[in-house]
Order: C-alpha cells, then structure tokens, then sequence
C-alpha cells in the first residue's frame, strides 16, 4: 500500500523554496547588490570618484560593506577592483564587524564570500550605471537614517532627555542628512 504525499507539507516547502528563490531575485536586483557587481567590472579610475560618494556605512548588507571596503583598499593601492584580487585580499583583511578582527579570515568564512563575490560580478547587470546605482544606494542610505534617527529622538523624547540633548540629536542628524543629501546629489550630476 502506498501512502499519499502530505500535501500541506509539500505546498510549505514549495512555498519555503519559492520564497527564497524571489529573495534572492529581489536581492539581485537591489542597487546596493548592483553598485558592489558594477565596481568589480569597471577601472580604477572609473571607480574612485564613485567610492568617494559612497560612503561605507551607506552599504547596509554586511558583506556588500565588507567587498566596498576591500574595493576601496585595493583601488587605494593603485589596482582595479579585479573580483580574484578583491577575493585574494579578503584572505588577510577580514570585515570590520568580525568576532575576531586580528584573526586571518577563515576558510570557510572565505568561501561564503567568494560565492557572493562570483554572484555580485556574474550578475551585475549593467556596470556602466554604477553611479545611478550609487545614487540609489544614497537614497536608500538617506531613508534609513531618517528612520534610525526619528526612533532615537522619539526614544529620547519619551525618556525625557533634556531640550538641549534633544537638540544636539536633531544637529546631529540634521548634518548626517544633509551630507547624505548632498553626496545623492552629486552622484546625479
């Protein structure tokens, strides 16, 4: 006697699958994802005046901030953003928000990021529109610090900080916006 398939639980792990084949296609298609894929293609030169743009904590996802910070290193240097370069230099600069940032990077820990490496170069789009990429990076970025303030004033606020502390933030806040603004900007020109 055969049994039946349970169906609920193929239609959960169908679901479960699809669900994260459309995140991956959403996270393909983010301009952050994009920006990373674009540098890797493009010179030196055609790069640095991006990277001066952005800067990196307008990279939200920790391993597009970890392959930036690499890029800025290696363009620093004098050399293009070539991916086996970038990959070989990971080997000894690990993240900055590593458990263990004098440690050399571990091999598997290398692995994982050759393989979002090797997608972020194989599935650039279209490099050529790095700095529009940028621009939208620096929207996004823009966004979330108005979020990540406005719940920090509103916590503050509802703590019953001082005028003048509350002040400072939104001074302080004023000129992260303002900078973030002014970057979006001039990556539009």
């Amino acid at each position: 006697m055969t049994s039946k398939p349970n169906l609920s639980l193929v239609r959960r792990e169908a679901a479960a699958t699809s669900g994260s084949r459309a995140e991956s296609l959403v996270r393909h298609w983010d301009p952050e994802y994009q920006l990373v894929g674009a540098l890797l293609h493009l010179p030196r030169d055609r790069v640095a005046p991006i990277l001066d743009l952005v800067p990196g904590s307008a990279i939200w996802q920790p391993d597009n901030r970890w392959a930036i910070d690499i890029i800025r290193d290696v363009v620093a240097r004098g050399d293009d953003p070539d991916p086996v370069l970038v990959l070989h230099t990971a080997r000894r600069r690990p993240p900055d928000d590593a458990a263990r940032p004098g440690e050399p990077v571990s091999a598997a820990r290398h692995h994982r990021f050759a393989i979002h490496l090797a997608d972020l170069y194989t599935q650039a789009v279209t490099p050529a529109a790095a700095r529009q990429y940028a621009r939208d990076v620096l929207e996004d970025a823009y966004r979330r610090a108005v979020d990540a303030h406005a719940t920090h004033a509103a916590e503050l606020a509802q703590n019953g900080a001082s005028r003048s502390e509350l002040s400072h933030h939104l001074a302080g806040m004023r000129a992260t916006l303002a900078e973030l603004w002014r970057r979006a900007e001039a990556a539009a020109r």
